[in-house]
């Protein structure tokens, strides 16, 4: 009882300083909103206008890989109208809610169950790396990519592998030692079943969607506002789905706000946004990385194709 009480006084005395931010913030994004539609309105390249997205090198050193280095003026503006102020709110009150629970011991993960983290593995993305084993009838996961990763010091992620049926988990790879469910007490196993937790926390956003995320569906995004006139079924269809992906690509490897944590006292306790433990370089050759190991097998192959790129496009060769 007196834990969650202080808890929300701490909320409520950081919420006051938060606050003002905020409205800062609301102010500046009416802002942003009024220029870019004076832009979009006027239409002058001096002022900062385009008509479409341009796509562009992610990383000089995977140069067969592509994805947005600049929003059309449209884009923008739709996204800043329709998605900016809504992190702003959050920004203000999670960030809040997020120190008190620091402050006051509560942020802490509990361990999950066996089926939990089984269904993790067989019904998400992960399931496409996946092994199975037909002879012991067991599947695996292997985590030895994040070895690649450079992360900051006193971090790490030392889940290697981790077996299991569709019952229980069998054995976790751990810090050079395989764990065995049936030979480990249980508060050993508890305690490895965490590490794997938190290794599953990084997997997905940091590995596991590169390719998924990048490169190809910006392709697709700008290659539709460019060649599909707005009454097209095709079009139609499509652009649920493609809708804010010029912008958010573009934000994720240029702008970084979320992916470039610098380990500095601002960005371990007041952006909890920043939850990857390394810079944006890191993040961005890795993304670079993995899309040019997915989609280009051989030298000469690029992604997306060349011709996408010619910003006065209006037809597929």
């Amino acid at each position: 009882m007196i834990r969650e009480c202080l808890e929300k006084i701490i909320y409520w005395v950081l919420l006051l300083f938060f606050f003002p931010l905020y409205l800062f913030g609301m102010i500046f994004w009416a802002l942003k909103l009024a220029y870019l539609f004076f832009v979009y309105l006027l239409g002058f390249r001096s002022l900062g206008y385009r008509r479409f997205s341009k796509m562009g090198l992610i990383s000089r050193k995977y140069p067969n890989v592509f994805d947005v280095t600049a929003v059309s003026t449209w884009k923008d503006l739709e996204f800043v109208y329709h998605r900016s102020a809504c992190y702003l709110r959050r920004m203000a009150t999670s960030v809040s809610e997020d120190i008190a629970q620091v402050l006051v011991g509560k942020m802490k993960s509990s361990v999950l169950s066996d089926k939990q983290i089984i269904n993790f593995f067989l019904h998400t993305g992960a399931a496409s790396y996946l092994k199975y084993d037909k002879r012991k009838k067991t599947f695996g996961y292997c985590f030895e990519y994040i070895k690649s990763y450079v992360f900051h010091k006193n971090y790490y992620y030392d889940v290697r592998e981790v077996r299991f049926t569709r019952e229980e988990i069998i054995a976790i790879s751990a810090g050079g030692k395989v764990y065995f469910k049936s030979k480990v007490s249980l508060a050993d196993w508890k305690l490895v079943k965490l590490h794997l937790q938190t290794t599953m926390a990084f997997m997905i956003p940091a590995t596991q969607h590169n390719w998924v995320h990048f490169c190809f569906p910006s392709a697709v995004a700008v290659s539709c506002e460019k060649l599909l006139p707005e009454t097209s079924i095709l079009r139609q269809l499509l652009e649920p789905h493609y809708r804010f992906t010029e912008r958010l690509n573009h934000q994720a490897l240029f702008v970084c706000k979320a992916s470039d944590n610098k380990n500095s006292f601002a960005d371990k306790y007041f952006k909890p946004w920043l939850a990857f433990p390394m810079t944006k370089e890191v993040f961005i050759e890795n993304v670079s990385k993995e899309c040019q190991r997915y989609y280009n097998k051989r030298p000469e192959e690029f992604c997306p194709s060349l011709f996408l790129h010619d910003e006065d496009l209006v037809d597929i060769p």
